[in-house]
């Protein structure tokens, strides 16, 4: 807990925000790039493949994608990788700068909002190792793993959702208690 608190102290800084900021911005930029030249307009995104849920979705999803768009996506996902520190690093030190009292150690629930978007990059880094392992040949993945790595995305957004609605709301709170003190 000591360890957490001292990285969640050294985290919730103005720099760091920025600077991960920048980098979690660069890397999608750089990822969506990449990927648009590869994928049709006209096909599903990256965030309906990753949530495809069935087999025989994956499969339409991938196929209009083709093989240029499966092997760029594949080629690419190295940068997702790095995307997923980024966006860790982001939503951690954002949200320690939001929350963060000077005077008071962090709760446990901040501890706990703090790490999620760690646990979603891992999640992230998880779902990626499974698309490299399973997407050569996509068609021949098992249904029950379709409806895993799908799962593992959701839950990934679902946290990364909830850190970002505590960052709105700890910012919110900042605002409203300054408002009550003047």
């Amino acid at each position: 807990m000591v360890l957490m608190s001292d990285l969640y102290r050294k985290l919730g800084r103005v720099w760091v925000v920025i600077i991960s900021g920048i980098l979690a911005a660069g890397a999608l930029t750089f990822l969506s790039i990449l990927l648009q030249k590869a994928i049709p307009p006209s096909a599903p995104g990256i965030i309906a493949m990753e949530l495809a849920f069935t087999k025989e979705r994956l499969i339409s999803i991938l196929n209009q994608w083709g093989p240029e768009g499966v092997s760029v996506y594949l080629k690419a996902m190295w940068i997702d990788y790095f995307y997923a520190l980024f966006y860790a690093l982001f939503l951690s030190s954002l949200f320690a700068l939001a929350s963060r009292a000077e005077e008071e150690d962090p709760h446990r629930g901040e501890l706990l909002i703090f790490s999620l978007p760690f646990i979603a990059a891992i999640l992230d880094w998880v779902e990626n190792s499974l698309h490299l392992t399973y997407f050569p040949e996509y068609e021949k993945m098992s249904e029950s793993m379709v409806f895993v790595v799908s799962f593992i995305s959701l839950i990934k957004w679902l946290l990364a959702l909830f850190v970002i609605g505590a960052i709105f709301y700890s910012f919110g709170r900042r605002v409203v208690l300054k408002m009550k003190r003047k």
